[in-house]
């Protein structure tokens, strides 16, 4: 099986159009993660003794994209946000945009900005 690469990937938010009209270049996913406690206590021998807790974090994603007078969505509100990986599957969620890194200006350089979405729940993969 040959490895993919992303060319073809897609951004879809469910009310905002930023997407599409945004040239992006990457999407790349935070890691979904859990805490993990540690139950050491005086009795412990030789390891520490964890436990994972009952919640996971969602995490987001982190768009890149050319600046071309496109900024994303600067609202409270809460959107579902899918990506489309070349191939079909999906990963998708609630989210909102909590930050948005406007781009550098160099000499030589493309305009490239950068937006996160925060997942508000948990993720559907498809």
């Amino acid at each position: 099986m040959a490895v993919d690469e992303g060319l073809g990937a897609t951004l879809t938010l469910s009310t905002s159009n930023f997407e599409s009209s945004a040239k992006i270049i990457s999407m790349t996913p935070d890691p979904i993660t859990r805490e993990v406690y540690n139950t050491s206590h005086l009795g412990t021998t030789t390891f520490h003794t964890k436990q994972g807790a009952d919640l996971m974090d969602a995490g987001g994603v982190t768009i890149e994209f050319f600046h071309e007078g496109t900024e994303p969505p600067q609202t409270n509100t809460a959107e579902t946000v899918t990506v489309t990986y070349p191939g079909a599957d999906t990963i998708a969620a609630s989210g909102i945009c909590d930050s948005y890194t406007p781009p550098a200006a160099q000499i030589g350089q493309p305009m490239i900005a950068s937006a996160h979405f925060t997942f508000t729940g948990a993720i559907t993969f498809g």
